[in-house]
């Protein structure tokens, strides 16, 4: 997710779980560890709990005013 008016990367949207049956979660950018695109992924130094600990990420319907 990005500041609109910074362009700043303020959290990242992590699918987990089962692609179809999964979640989407918020983890912030500080807790980013590395990044590798050779591999396309982004390590985080959290622990798996602490990713399916994190809050739920909702996407606003689209036309919808936040």
């Amino acid at each position: 997710m990005m500041d609109d008016q910074s362009w700043a990367i303020c959290q990242l949207v992590i699918k987990t779980g089962h692609r179809f049956s999964g979640k989407e979660v918020q983890v912030p950018t500080r807790a980013v560890d590395r990044i590798s695109w050779d591999e396309s992924k982004v390590f985080v130094n959290l622990t798996r709990e602490a990713v399916e600990l994190s809050p739920l990420h909702h996407l606003a319907p689209a036309g919808a005013v936040v």
